[in-house]
């Protein structure tokens, strides 16, 4: 399968910084949102975005494709429903389009396709402005954090330096002496956008 990421209309509520790179390349947690996608995906993704992007976020077209929104953060139910969607299908949440099943011949053509519409009805972040990049910041971390590191093993710390807190992980190869280390955050604290629903 041939996952590309497109723009929505969210790109120009994103600007300036969607000027110079596609909203899939907006940072928002640890990775960017195609980072995410990968790292779910396991693979490899293309871009569909601007004329004057496209020279170095260019598509790669095949038989078959997924269509991304690349506004959309994966959940790890949205890749399962992805991976059982069929040619001409469409993933949606209200009227918001998460994915679309094309073809080649379909995604080249003018002509409208009929589209078979699946509702997902799951939480999930969708950045809507520039706000939610920081509005969300605090949830997606924690969410990137647990994908990075899930069945990994941190590497031990030398007495020298002062841990607080649980949600630390050093990569193989960290060199660090006499730091104080701190993921200790405010005691029931929520963020007050933690999802897509509760955005919008």
């Amino acid at each position: 399968m041939n996952y590309i990421l497109f723009d929505d209309s969210v790109r120009e509520t994103l600007k300036p910084l969607t000027y110079t790179r596609p909203v899939c390349e907006v940072r928002v947690g640890i990775m960017t949102i195609r980072e995410k996608w990968e790292k779910y995906l396991g693979c490899k993704t293309s871009t569909f975005t601007e004329d004057y992007l496209s020279v170095k976020y260019p598509i790669e077209l095949s038989e078959a494709m997924m269509l991304i929104n690349g506004s959309v953060c994966p959940t790890p139910e949205m890749v399962k429903m992805l991976k059982k969607m069929t040619p001409g299908e469409t993933l949606i949440c209200g009227n918001d389009v998460i994915a679309m099943y094309k073809t080649k011949e379909g995604f080249l053509s003018d002509e409208e396709e009929d589209s078979v519409k699946i509702e997902y009805k799951g939480e999930f972040v969708k950045l809507k402005s520039l706000c939610d990049i920081f509005l969300l910041n605090d949830s997606e971390i924690r969410k990137d954090f647990e994908l990075l590191t899930k069945g990994r093993k941190s590497q031990p710390l030398s007495k020298t330096n002062r841990v607080l807190g649980n949600d630390i992980f050093v990569e193989r190869g960290a060199k660090i002496e006499c730091a104080t280390l701190n993921s200790t955050t405010l005691k029931n604290y929520k963020c007050p956008a933690l999802n897509y629903r509760q955005i919008h």
